[in-house]
């Protein structure tokens, strides 16, 4: 892809539309871990964790930060974690000089806008403010991606706990399935007992054919 397509794409997948739809969805598939009733959204304790993430593009959020004598320009983002499962549940992101422990409330209430309440938060040192920012989709983009990624690693850690797969090993052994390219559909090669293994940790069915989509 051009430069200019994936910023084009990172846009789109940062835009404040795709991210509300996408952790209303992750919240609900999160409730099937939750001991509380599902009409009861996820009741639980969280993690606040934030982190200065250095950024000299020239944007409302990136300000000069001082951090123990340390001096740069960044973005604070906060990130939340599910204390009993270690899964993520949000992000959030600041400018980088914004160190109000208001920051906390916003936070807690975010979570409960996307229906998780929480019971307890066990907080990182230092804390942040709301700003007014403006639509900053291309820095949200690669914010999503990550969350997005760290969420399934979790979630595939868990399953291949009990095997002798790690998610390493996994993705090195599933690079080696491939798929033979006709006209109207793939037909892929037989998995080997490893890659079997992965698949039944995981729940999933290796089809011997796929159907090409018309473009």
């Amino acid at each position: 892809m051009a430069s200019q397509r994936i910023s084009e794409a990172l846009a789109d997948i940062g835009s404040e539309d795709a991210k509300r739809s996408f952790f209303r969805e992750y919240i609900k598939f999160l409730e099937a871990f939750s001991p509380s009733p599902a009409s009861e959204g996820i009741d639980d304790g969280i993690l606040i964790d934030s982190s200065g993430l250095p950024n000299a593009v020239h944007f409302p959020l990136a300000e000069v930060n001082n951090h123990n004598g340390v001096i740069s320009q960044e973005v604070r983002l906060i990130y939340v974690v599910q204390q009993r499962t270690g899964l993520p549940l949000f992000f959030r992101y600041v400018a980088g000089n914004v160190i109000d422990v208001s920051t906390i409330t916003r936070t807690i209430a975010e979570l409960k806008a996307n229906g998780v309440n929480t019971k307890f938060a066990i907080l990182d040192a230092g804390y942040y403010t709301e700003v007014n920012a403006e639509n900053e989709n291309t820095f949200r983009g690669p914010l999503m991606m990550t969350f997005i990624a760290a969420a399934a690693l979790k979630l595939m850690s868990d399953k291949l706990s009990k095997t002798s797969l790690t998610t390493e090993s996994m993705f090195m052994i599933l690079h080696e399935q491939h798929a033979l390219v006709y006209d109207e559909e793939f037909i892929t090669t037989e998995p080997v007992k490893k890659m079997n293994e992965a698949y039944k940790a995981l729940k999933l069915h290796c089809p011997e054919k796929i159907t090409r989509q018309a473009t």
